[in-house]
């Protein structure tokens, strides 16, 4: 999936925390490494709007 570059932005994350309950570094690096070069930044002000301001 690494090499399609098919992970959407929003499974980084719950791949980030299995990485982290297996104690597995290298897998944890890999999906960092595969955001940073893959996924754009996250607009804050998409992300979180703001009511009635």
């Amino acid at each position: 999936m690494f090499a399609e570059k098919m992970i959407p932005r929003k499974d980084i994350d719950p791949l980030l925390e299995e990485c982290d309950k297996q104690n597995n570094i290298a897998a944890k690096a890999a999906v960092l490494d595969y955001a940073g070069r893959n996924l754009k930044p996250v607009d804050p002000t998409k992300e979180f709007k703001l009511k009635g301001l």
